[in-house]
């Protein structure tokens, strides 16, 4: 699901981008805002990736150390390493609701546009919401990995 509102947005920022540089260069009509729109768009896609990304292929990896150590060591690292990288990300997306919450009250807007910040900032905080919520995902089933002695690959566990 993820990775799908991703490709939609490159899409969009793709076709945005084109239409404006053919506008800019035969009629000289560049679209006003699409810098604006652009980066926007590429905020949205860039945090609905990096949840894609963590479940697919992971941000805490290290296979020249992990493939080293044995099963069960290994698993005891990724789950270290997933509940330091929870506690990181909920205090992120702590403060990245704060902002959005600071931009709602301020009534604050973007300077092309005037676009409310806060609808930005939330679609970022959602995907650090997503983020968090799929490294707590990835602790707990390593934690079954070190009870069990079993191996996931979170690769298999995505649907195509």
């Amino acid at each position: 699901m993820f990775s799908t509102v991703a490709i939609i947005c490159i899409a969009v920022n793709t076709c945005i981008i084109m239409l404006n540089v053919l506008l800019r260069r035969f009629f000289n009509m560049p679209i006003y805002g699409s810098t604006e729109i652009v980066r926007y768009i590429s905020l949205a896609c860039a945090s609905f990736a990096i949840v894609e990304h963590e479940w697919v292929n992971g941000n805490i990896n290290m296979p020249i150390i992990l493939d080293a150590v044995p099963k069960k060591v290994r698993a005891i690292m990724l789950c270290t390493g997933y509940i330091i990288a929870t506690g990181v990300f909920t205090f992120i997306s702590y403060l990245l609701i704060r902002q959005v919450m600071n931009r709602y009250t301020f009534h604050s807007v973007s300077p092309d546009l005037g676009i409310t910040l806060w609808i930005p900032a939330l679609v970022l905080s959602i995907g650090f919401i997503a983020m968090t919520l799929t490294i707590i995902v990835k602790a707990v089933i390593c934690g079954w990995m070190v009870k069990t002695g079993n191996n996931i690959v979170f690769e298999r566990l995505r649907k195509d």
